[in-house]
């Protein structure tokens, strides 16, 4: 495959597909379909050891992948830009296989065993040269690992032989002799291995060379030794014969490495193309490493994607003898080539097609994807490093392309022809695989922009399944391979660093938290996959509700359930605001009662969940404030013959749950009567003054946690809404009289954004005065930010990193790790079910610490009182040792390997600096905030005994108000510190 987008500045910068080989792992489920190339044994023994996964470059794998029954768990890890090839280890002396890996930025090492990819190791590369030079790698039977960069091969390895956690060491250099090159700016392109042990590379400019493992030897062939000026811009595939074969600007070559020297053999020529590549073209000649096709007796070919356009072709050139009957295929077609079929996607009158991903290949079938990005821009006019990286856009409408196409070859009739087309599947620039095992071709796609995992059949070309991932670009597969890893996985570098998509056995809907039970440590791993449900939703709708197809319907009989808002979760960053918590799920109905007046009545009906707290507010939601103290669980009546589980004592397993909830106009003369009939905490009046009336329902913490998308579990149904004749004096008139549904809306962001805009004093510390290195959290008065009522709110605004106010003055940051200590109330248990609450027993409903950002006031990552990691001092206290940082994986090594009961607090996105939509620019503020839920009120170390900071209070007089002067220990207390600090207190 050919990528080429510059990066302007201090290097050029060319993106390449990569698969690697196989050499057959024992215990692995794969498929003897006699079409696996020989085993080169001089490769890791894995199911992915190097580019294109084998030397002949086919990308395809004997192994079983994901199918459409599983499970599958989806896990990221922030690792790197941009890793185009994840090569898989042979196994180390524990029995496991491991990942080297080579991005733009470093060379790492990782654990993808177990449900969550943890990075063992980093070795920073240099941002000089040209990073090209990294984008096809080898990995050897002794795990050492070859990446070449510009005019050099470097070899790294374990520090510690046989321990993959041990740092990554370079071992040897091998530098090209400077008497071979023909360009201050050439660079090894292509590499791979040959069946003796030796690695093959091509240069930019037409070198080839064969070098040994231990850079002892080394042998070279200009191909521009005609004084052609051709290009190489892909690898170079090899087979078990010695034949090296590389697709320049110009021909297709056939090389043999005879064990001591390097032999031109054959040069064919092929369509390239155009001088002036058409769009979406990143250069003339081929796009695609040529990809080998058939071994043992089979008919033998190299097979490409050519330059043509503007229909490309599929063209197969015979690799070793040509045939003594054969006769060229057209007038002017060199004799070499086989097959040379166009690639129309399954659309005959298709005037465009452009594949410049590699070949995928199985026994005699070849499969092309489309990357036609029609007027794609080659840079972008977007600002700095953003502007060159248009493959960012290959998601989005007009750009992202549609098509897959599969051709075999008749070794009787010796043609080429279509099998199959799909014209509605969009790869846009991953490279495919297949299982032979599964019979499913695997690419990185995409649907409506959201990025996926499509499966497809390998013999119809129908869509088998598609795995929702997310939106924003660390799902953007960028270049790189789409490979079966271990566990009969799918892995793939992304731009943000690598994705791994897993069958699992666990469906579990907690958060996904990677705990070590014997250091008691805790991390945030996973939650990606939580975020893709909201990047299927449309928040810039004015209106969206939970069911559109049965909103009229409804709508139009007063059943206003549809009414409901999509949720808001803050498992997905950038779209709850207002300072979210992550266990928490919330709906809106809101409405306009200008627009809606008279008001109707709306009754609510429904089942109690299974949650920790469950409540119904009222706000005003062109503010944020709430209307008093709304509907608490355990305060609310149940119907007849049902029970309260929020109740002291009653069983939170009960199956007769019901309820009723009315809210009537303020003044209405039915307004008694439904107190009496319904209890005192089941009818809220709605006052006059209310513009738009918002109502919001909450689930804290459902039993079993929330499902990938941010839902709560199965069994929390939103309730009923009703809306009733408000004209209607008596219960009995108004439920004989439904009238249908008002106009209803989700929040209100634009007034939200105002909110945040003008936010006063008293709630917002300054940043710029009242930050120390010392941690302290403050009570937070809440109100105007449509607050939870029954919760008391702790906060600390954290400054790791220097800011600037808007005047470009500089605030020095303290460190980028905050090392903070905290006792823990008492509180219920019960993500696991069952029980009964005893709310005197305990200090408070729920408690939680989550991480936000200052001025975005988007939620980022949380844990819980039953997620975080607690420890229990010699006096019978609990703690917590709360470490918040960047999502570092030298500070999270560092912490699993020296230190014992923290919970890791990632600040993820919350130190990215973005523009809000009212203009405003979202600076690096972190801010942790501490809940307490319902409080006892016989607990005296509840947010609730601290005073609020008075108005205009700044700098060191902030610190009378801090939250520890009332609560003692029970307040986080600690500092910031830089990372080499916090490593040398701890070490």
């Amino acid at each position: 495959m050919k990528r080429k987008y510059i990066f302007k500045g201090l290097w050029c910068w060319i993106f390449f597909l990569v698969l690697s080989v196989l050499t057959f792992p024992g215990g692995m489920v794969s498929a003897d379909d006699g079409y696996e190339p020989p085993t080169n044994s001089y490769l890791a023994n894995s199911p992915w050891p190097m580019s294109h996964r084998n030397p002949y470059c086919q990308g395809s794998s004997p192994l079983r992948g994901p199918e459409a029954s599983d499970t599958l768990g989806v896990d990221f890890s922030l690792v790197g830009m941009a890793p185009i090839t994840l090569n898989f280890s042979a196994p180390y002396p524990d029995g496991k296989r491991y990942i080297w890996a080579s991005s733009v930025t470093n060379i790492f090492k990782a654990d993808p065993n177990g449900d969550h990819v943890t990075v063992l190791a980093i070795s920073m590369k240099s941002l000089t040269g040209d990073p090209i030079s990294g984008a096809y790698t080898v990995l050897d039977k002794d795990n050492k690992f070859y990446v070449p960069g510009n005019t050099v091969i470097t070899v790294f390895q374990d520090a510690v032989a046989g321990d993959p956690t041990s740092d990554i060491v370079q071992s040897a250099v091998f530098t090209i002799p400077d008497t071979y090159l023909v360009s201050d700016d050439e660079h090894i392109v292509g590499m791979n291995m040959t069946y003796d042990g030796y690695l093959a590379f091509a240069t930019s400019h037409g070198l080839v060379g064969v070098v040994s493992r231990d850079f002892t030897e080394s042998y070279f062939v200009s191909l521009r030794a005609d004084g052609d000026d051709e290009e190489v811009s892909n690898s170079i595939s090899v087979d078990e014969d010695g034949g090296i074969y590389v697709v320049t600007s110009h021909f297709m070559h056939g090389l043999k490495w005879t064990g001591f020297g390097i032999l031109d053999e054959w040069t064919a020529t092929y369509e390239t193309g155009p001088a002036v590549p058409p769009p979406g073209r990143l250069g003339t000649g081929s796009g695609t490493t040529p990809s080998l096709m058939g071994s043992g007796s089979m008919d033998k070919f190299v097979v490409i994607g050519d330059g043509n356009a503007p229909l490309m072709n599929l063209v197969l050139f015979w690799r070793n003898e040509i045939p003594a009957d054969w006769e060229p295929i057209a007038p002017g077609v060199d004799i070499r080539i086989a097959a040379q079929v166009p690639i129309l996607f399954g659309d005959p009158d298709r005037e465009t097609s452009i594949t410049e991903q590699s070949v995928l290949v199985r026994g005699y079938s070849a499969a092309v994807v489309s990357n036609d990005y029609g007027d794609l821009p080659s840079n972008p006019d977007l600002p700095g490093f953003l502007g060159e990286l248009n493959v960012l856009l290959t998601n989005l409408a007009p750009y992202a392309p549609y098509g897959v196409e599969k051709f075999t070859w008749d070794p009787g009739t010796r043609q080429m022809t279509s099998t199959w087309a799909n014209p509605d599947i969009s790869c846009p620039n991953g490279i495919p695989t297949m299982s032979a095992d599964s019979g499913c071709m695997y690419c990185w796609g995409q649907r409506n922009a959201i990025w996926t995992l499509e499966a497809i059949d390998w013999n119809t070309g129908e869509s088998k399944f598609h795995k929702t991932l997310g939106f924003l670009p660390i799902y953007n597969s960028t270049y790189a391979a789409t490979e079966i890893g271990i566990n009969r996985s799918i892995v793939s570098g992304t731009f943000f660093g690598m994705a791994k998509i897993e069958p699992t056995d666990d469906v579990s809907n907690t958060i996904p938290l990677d705990y070590d039970p014997e250091t008691n440590n805790v991390f945030m791993a996973g939650l990606i996959e939580h975020n893709a449900y909201a990047d299927t939703v449309d928040y810039t709708a004015e209106k969206y509700f939970t069911d559109p197809e049965a909103y009229q319907d409804e709508v139009d009989c007063g059943t206003c359930t549809s009414q409901w808002g999509y949720t808001w979760n803050a498992m997905y960053p950038f779209t709850a605001f207002a300072f979210p918590n992550m266990d928490t799920a919330y709906w809106f109905y809101s409405l306009d009662s200008v627009q809606s007046a008279p008001l109707p009545i709306i009754r609510l009906t429904g089942q109690f969940p299974h949650c920790r707290y469950y409540s119904f507010n009222l706000y005003d939601n062109t503010s944020g404030f709430a209307v008093g103290d709304g509907f608490l669980d355990k305060d609310i009546q149940p119907d007849p013959d049902n029970l309260n589980p929020f109740q002291s004592g009653v069983g939170r397993e009960v199956l007769n749950r019901n309820f009723t909830l009315w809210y009537v106009p303020e003044g209405h003369p039915a307004y008694a009567e439904l107190l009496a009939a319904y209890g005192p905490n089941n009818v809220l009046e709605i006052p006059d003054a209310l513009i738009e009336p918002s109502i919001a329902v909450r689930v804290y913490l459902p039993d079993g946690g929330y499902k990938i998308h941010g839902q709560p579990s199965d069994d929390i149904a939103l309730p009923t809404i009703e809306s009733f004749d408000p004209n209607q004096t008596t219960v009995a008139g108004i439920l004989a009289n439904p009238v249908p549904c008002p106009d209803a809306y989700n929040m209100n962001q634009e007034a939200f954004l105002a909110r945040m805009a003008g936010a006063g004093d008293v709630e917002r510390m300054d940043p710029e005065t009242d930050i120390f290195k010392k941690v302290e959290f403050y009570r937070a008065p809440g109100g105007g930010w449509w607050p939870t009522v029954h919760n008391v709110y702790g906060a600390s605004i954290l400054r790791p990193y220097t800011i600037y106010d808007d005047e470009l003055n500089a605030y020095p940051g303290f460190g980028e790790v905050i090392d903070l200590y905290f006792k823990v109330p008492n509180t219920p248990k019960t993500l696991a079910g069952g029980g009964a609450f005893d709310h005197g027993a305990n200090d408070m409903r729920y408690w939680s610490i989550t991480m936000n950002n200052f001025d975005s006031t988007f939620g980022m990552r949380a844990y819980n009182d039953e997620t975080a990691a607690t420890y229990t001092d010699k006096k019978g206290n609990r703690w917590v040792h709360l470490v918040a940082g960047p999502d570092n994986p030298v500070l999270k090594t560092f912490i699993r390997n020296n230190m014992t009961n923290v919970t890791f607090l990632p600040f993820d996105g919350a130190q990215i600096p973005f523009v809000l939509p009212t203009g405003k620019r979202v600076r690096s503020l972190p801010t942790v905030l501490q809940r307490n839920l319902v409080i006892n009120p016989a607990y005296e170390y509840g947010y609730d005994a601290a005073e609020v900071r008075p108005e205009a209070v700044h700098g060191k007089a902030v610190l009378k108000y801090a939250a520890d002067k009332w609560m003692g220990d029970y307040a986080p207390d600690g500092s910031h510190y830089t990372l080499k600090a916090f490593m040398k207190k701890y070490k």
